[in-house]
């Protein structure tokens, strides 16, 4: 999977989190009340091209809208940039990782106890 520019990830947040799939015009208008951005439709036509391209969705039409189709989910995006970012400043270590979050004391204990619990049901 590509990258994602800030404005495509907006779009895709958007898409992501509803469970119908928007019109164009629908997105571009949540894109605008949302983010402040107003684009033209050849703008979003060129966000939508380019999330076409890197295979993030589909479109299709029924009348005279076209839909916006995920085709990457929220989650394997989320592990793409996990893994990639593991992999770029850490070597690859899990460890390395999480690491800089315990040395700036930046972990809740909820989540310590969730990692804990984790890593124990990893072990079984």
């Amino acid at each position: 999977m590509r990258d994602l520019s800030v404005s495509e990830t907006q779009i895709m947040r958007e898409v992501w989190s509803r469970k119908e799939e928007l019109t164009v015009p629908d997105l571009t208008d949540v894109i605008y009340k949302k983010y402040g951005k107003e684009h033209k439709p050849s703008t979003m036509r060129t966000f939508l091209g380019r999330l076409m391209e890197k295979g993030y969705i589909s479109t299709y039409r029924i009348g005279r809208y076209s839909y916006v189709h995920a085709e990457v989910t929220e989650r394997q995006y989320k592990e793409m940039l996990a893994q990639r970012q593991v992999q770029e400043w850490f070597g690859g270590s899990l460890y390395e990782f999480v690491s800089c979050f315990e040395e700036t004391n930046e972990i809740p204990e909820e989540e310590r106890m969730r990692l804990k619990e984790w890593i124990h049901e990893m072990d079984d």
